[in-house]
């Protein structure tokens, strides 16, 4: 081989090298940014679910002490008991849903139920329809026909009945009525030994909860334990 065409090798290698080193760069280069384009997707999908996860945090509270029981909301709720026995959750100065305590209630109807059988089902069957009642000089509204029930367990294994009622609505002056849907009404055994106890959480007075509120709800509902 000459000078020439040593040479000639010499710059072939040089840039074969050179061509590599471009080639490897590249590559590299585009790993690197791959890599950084999925950190910032997963990132960004972390910040995202930890966000939610945090709008969604809820805590479990004691409602009331004296009723041996608790439950768990969403922490942007705010508590606010009325009186002794009840209780509502608030969003932006609006009730979201309402709870309250059945103790004399129950225990009357225990007292003057007289057919035996399942006495919770029939104290929720006649309770849940309060949230319907209303009289005036202009017109009424009741809840006179159930349209679905349903029986659960919390995660602690109480005792739990999901009422969907239809209710209806008289106007005096027009002599007419109309018909609405209202639910979800749950109804939770909270009895302890020798004391009945009843829980009734709904959306409020006639009201057909959204969906979303309806979950909420649930899972309030499903988390309730005694013994608190």
């Amino acid at each position: 081989m000459d000078s020439a065409e040593c040479a000639a090798t010499s710059r072939l290698m040089i840039r074969s090298r050179h061509y590599a080193g471009v080639t490897f760069s590249r590559v590299g280069l585009i790993c690197v940014a791959t890599v950084l384009l999925l950190d910032f997707l997963v990132g960004c999908n972390l910040s995202r679910f930890m966000v939610a996860q945090t709008q969604t945090e809820a805590t479990y509270v004691n409602i009331n002490r004296g009723h041996g029981f608790a439950l768990q909301y969403p922490s942007r709720y705010k508590l606010k008991n009325v009186g002794e026995w009840a209780f509502d959750l608030v969003e932006n100065g609006k009730i979201v849903v309402r709870g309250d305590v059945e103790d004399d209630p129950f225990r009357i109807f225990l007292t003057e139920w007289k057919q035996g059988g399942d006495t919770f089902t029939a104290f929720a069957r006649e309770r849940v329809t309060v949230i319907c009642a209303a009289d005036g000089p202009d017109g009424s509204s009741y809840c006179d026909l159930v349209e679905s029930e349903r029986e659960g367990r919390t995660r602690g294994g109480l005792r739990y009945l999901e009422y969907y009622l239809v209710m209806t609505r008289e106007d005096f002056s027009t002599n007419s009525k109309e018909t609405s849907r209202v639910g979800p009404v749950y109804m939770v055994d909270i009895s302890r030994p020798a004391h009945p106890f009843a829980l009734m959480i709904c959306a409020g007075h006639g009201t057909l909860a959204s969906q979303e509120t309806a979950e909420v709800m649930r899972g309030m509902v499903e988390s309730v334990r005694v013994g608190e």
